[in-house]
């Protein structure tokens, strides 16, 4: 093809010609096809940044003691001044601390269970049983009246009972249980009743 670039030949210079451009689009095809490359391995190396967060959980507690005992699965012994010998007419008194010594919020219940000692005539079958609340350990006739919410008022003893009573964790109840023998009782007298005063902390809101 060179010894016709002169022009000579009608033919051979458009053909020289037609394939210097076609190599020239080659080439730019070729050099846009390495920018356009270029291109895409940038985007895959784009900034970046991360953070780790730690966080350390615990969980809660929820304990109670009464009078600081544990109270379970020994069980803590009150003791009402003058209950070894209650006549009618009489009401004997005890304070009870209960704390919740817990991390965790909770709701307190009471149940009572009495258990005669099988005597026939059997006194104690009518005791009765108030709780109220008071401050400390005072624990007497006059906070008895003062309390117009009892948790129990005047209940029977076996059947006494309460529920749902707050208990933040960190705090503590202080209780007066008053236990009586109606002046309407009669007979000789006599008889026992073992008592287990059950108290059951649960989370509150669950």
């Amino acid at each position: 093809m060179s010894q016709h670039i002169d022009g000579t030949d009608g033919t051979s210079a458009p053909v020289l010609e037609v394939t210097r451009r076609r190599r020239g689009r080659a080439r730019a095809v070729l050099a846009l096809g390495t920018l356009v490359g270029a291109g895409l391995v940038a985007t895959t190396a784009a900034f970046s940044d991360q953070a780790t967060v730690t966080a350390e959980l615990t969980a809660g507690t929820l304990d109670i003691t009464v009078d600081g005992e544990e109270g379970h699965p020994v069980p803590y012994a009150l003791t009402f001044s003058g209950a070894d010998a209650i006549a009618p007419g009489q009401t004997v008194y005890a304070p009870l601390e209960v704390a919740n010594v817990g991390t965790v919020d909770a709701e307190l219940s009471m149940e009572v269970t009495a258990t005669p000692d099988g005597s026939v005539s059997n006194a104690t079958d009518d005791l009765e049983l108030t709780v109220v609340h008071t401050t400390g350990t005072t624990c007497s006739p006059a906070v008895v009246t003062a309390d117009p919410t009892p948790y129990v008022a005047n209940g029977p003893l076996g059947s006494a009972a309460f529920a749902d009573v707050p208990l933040a964790g960190g705090d503590a109840l202080d209780l007066c249980l008053a236990v009586s023998l109606p002046a309407s009782v009669t007979g000789t007298g006599g008889g026992g009743t073992d008592v287990e005063l059950t108290f059951l902390a649960e989370q509150a809101g669950a």
